[in-house]
């Protein structure tokens, strides 16, 4: 998750993979992509304002343990601002 959270934030023209990053229109300035990097496959909406900046990045694949046995998925944001 952290490599196409980075690829989105820092480096865009790397969105244009087309064999590793698959696009899904989620709204009017939304998109969900499924990235795979070697076996893993993570999935990401991303949101954008007007002028098309991204201005949000929201996934599930966070997860969480009390007892290091059940794990909970947790829902992630990272806003793009400035």
């Amino acid at each position: 998750m952290t490599l196409f959270t980075d690829f989105c934030l820092v480096a865009p023209a790397a969105l244009i993979d087309r064999q590793r990053i698959q696009w899904e229109t989620a709204g009017p300035l939304a998109a969900r992509a499924e990235f795979t990097h070697r076996r893993n496959t993570i999935s990401a909406l991303l949101s954008f304002n007007q002028v098309g900046e991204l201005t949000d990045f929201n996934f599930n694949d966070r997860f969480l343990s009390a007892d290091g046995k059940t794990f909970k998925s947790y829902p992630w944001s990272t806003p793009g601002r400035d």
